[in-house]
């Protein structure tokens, strides 16, 4: 079994931090705050400047806001991101992801919109999918662009189910998938999971379960491909996709056979392994190389196919 590389291991110590959801003695509030404040402080420096605004959106919610990253001098010719943040559906936000985001806006020239929406236990599944579908019809009514969908972790599940169903009207050019979580079953069986969810490489198999029966509820079937995307057998609307997957993580190999499910349905489905390297790497890009070289090359991917 490889082991952390060294710039990964100083990141665990700091995500020693982050507690799991429902830990005995931690309020889930002091959780969130720990959440917010180890991933808001770490991703690489903004490569250019860039216009921030915070704009509510009714979609979202009441007292719930979507933060605009843009670059100085945008190009209205390419398409918009919408960055669907992690978190186990419960934790996050979009200020501690804005760092992410104008590193993101930087490496591609794009506007990106990261934002806030229903969290569990307070609004379990599907709040959170019924609001970001009206904050992807607001953007495309507003930008008047096609949109690009990335998601990390929890996010991630989010994205692939909204890509794979997108509202009518939307035109989703592209989907981005970092270490997704696409099996929300609760009998789920994974190597990666046994190999690396005992708890020294952050993510555990047990938050991953209790995550997604939290955010099901329990109205929400967690076989349904509207929690589980493994289980969609439309493809018709899925755009072309491309995977970051931690060779450390638990859910590496859901990802894998997820890449490889759309891969069998016609759609182009790109895999890159994060080596030697951790679930939630990609907000960590300027402390761990290979989370750098990973998120480079996913941008030079989309530039590519947006030239």
């Amino acid at each position: 079994m490889p082991s952390p590389d060294p710039s990964t291991k100083a990141v665990l110590k700091d995500l020693s931090d982050v507690k799991e959801l429902n830990v005995p003695g931690f309020e889930l509030s002091d959780i969130r705050a720990a959440y917010d404040k180890v991933f808001a402080a770490w991703c690489a420096p903004a490569l250019q400047p860039t216009n921030e605004t915070w704009v509510a959106v009714e979609a979202l919610g009441e007292a719930r806001r979507c933060l605009i990253v843009e670059p100085v001098e945008p190009d209205a010719d390419r398409p918009s991101l919408i960055f669907i943040h992690g978190g186990g559906w419960s934790l996050g936000t979009a200020l501690a992801y804005a760092p992410l985001a104008r590193w993101l806006s930087g490496k591609l020239n794009m506007r990106v919109l990261v934002p806030d929406f229903p969290q569990a236990p307070e609004e379990e599944a599907p709040a959170a999918l019924k609001a970001l579908s009206g904050l992807l019809v607001w953007a495309t009514d507003r930008f008047k662009s096609k949109l690009v969908l990335m998601g990390d972790s929890a996010g991630g599940n989010l994205t692939a189910v909204l890509s794979n169903q997108p509202p009518e009207g939307v035109d989703i050019g592209a989907q981005v998938l970092l270490y997704p979580v696409i099996d929300l079953r609760p009998d789920a069986s994974y190597r990666s999971r046994e190999a690396y969810g005992k708890g020294k490489h952050f993510l555990t198999e047990p938050a991953i379960v209790g995550a997604a029966m939290q955010y099901c509820g329990a109205t929400q079937n967690p076989a349904s491909p509207l929690m589980t995307p493994l289980l969609e057998t439309d493809f018709s609307r899925t755009p072309p996709s491309w995977h970051v997957l931690p060779e450390l993580d638990p859910l590496r190999d859901e990802g894998q056979k997820y890449a490889d499910l759309l891969g069998s349905k016609g759609v182009n489905s790109e895999v890159i392994i994060a080596k030697r390297t951790i679930h939630g790497c990609a907000s960590f890009t300027g402390r761990i190389p290979e989370a750098d070289r990973c998120m480079k090359l996913i941008c030079e991917a989309l530039n590519q196919h947006f030239s």
